[in-house]
């Protein structure tokens, strides 16, 4: 039910903080590995970590609306439980990243072939 368009703002709150968290965390990670790399390094390796940042960008917003930190009521929790579900969530959405990435640049290494 819509009442004087609550819930239509609602969404457009939760979708404004689902996109910038999606941002936040791939140009995070994108600086991360230039402070990590040699910038001249990185141009092959950032194509090999593309589909695990695009996949991480779009698991940590999940995960943070699915744990209830998109919900307007969230700001009555606790600020150190927040903190514990957002470090959760980066640790899983870290431990998804880098097995992408490592299965990916272990295959491109190997010349495209298949790894076990």
């Amino acid at each position: 039910m819509n009442v004087h368009g609550i819930l239509r703002e609602h969404w457009l709150h939760v979708a404004y903080h689902f996109v910038v968290d999606a941002i936040i965390f791939a140009v995070s990670f994108v600086i991360c590995s230039v402070i990590v790399e040699e910038p001249w390094l990185l141009q092959g390796k950032l194509l090999g970590y593309f589909p695990g940042v695009v996949l991480g960008a779009f698991a940590l917003p999940c995960m943070i609306y699915i744990f209830g930190l998109y919900s307007p009521l969230s700001y009555k929790q606790k600020l150190l439980s927040r903190a514990v579900i957002i470090a959760c969530c980066m640790a899983a959405t870290a431990l998804v990243v880098m097995a992408l990435c490592k299965r990916r640049l272990k295959s491109a290494a190997l010349g495209g072939r298949k790894v076990r």
